[in-house]
């Protein structure tokens, strides 16, 4: 995720790293955390000074703002339970309100269903792509190497089209 000069990525360096047995890898992975932090709390002065904006400007009707407004964050994430608890537990911190889809009810929905309802109304989207899988290319079956979740992979693209078909959208 880019904002400006910052970006977000917690991805740890495979390369360098066996992230399952170094102790490095996993300071390394600690390390990244502590520096997304401090970029979210500058992504929640900007979201603090855009949310303010709406409230302060009356020449601005509902049907102009194009997106979701308010402090919900759907939280996309794969099987690492304490990165989603550290974000969740942050986003929280940062008087946001986190939307974890599976302790969201499901009200008789399918779970499409269920993440649509959800990602309709979540102003932001934070993906936590953690190394749960591995996967090899069909270049090179053999070689397998840690990667996030399919699911992962398709709901960050779902949020990455909803935003991209919502910065084009104007109703005035």
């Amino acid at each position: 995720m880019e904002y400006g000069k910052y970006s977000i990525n917690l991805e740890p360096q495979w390369k360098e790293h066996n992230y399952y047995t170094s102790p490095e890898a996993k300071a390394k992975y600690r390390e990244r955390i502590e520096a997304a932090t401090e970029r979210l709390e500058y992504l929640r002065d900007i979201l603090d000074e855009r949310l303010s904006d709406l409230k302060i400007s009356p020449s601005k009707s509902v049907q102009e703002v194009s997106r979701p407004v308010g402090k919900t964050v759907f939280i996309v994430h794969g099987h690492d339970e304490a990165a989603k608890q550290t974000v969740a537990r942050f986003l929280e911190k940062l008087d946001l309100k986190p939307i974890i889809l599976h302790e969201q009810p499901n009200k008789g929905k399918t779970i499409i269903e269920k993440l649509l309802e959800h990602a309709n109304v979540a102003a932001f989207a934070v993906v936590i792509l953690t190394p749960d899988d591995l996967g090899s290319s069909a270049d090179s079956p053999g070689t397998q190497r840690p990667r996030s979740r399919q699911n992962v992979v398709l709901e960050l693209g779902l949020f990455f089209g909803a935003a991209k078909a919502r910065e084009g959208v104007r109703t005035s």
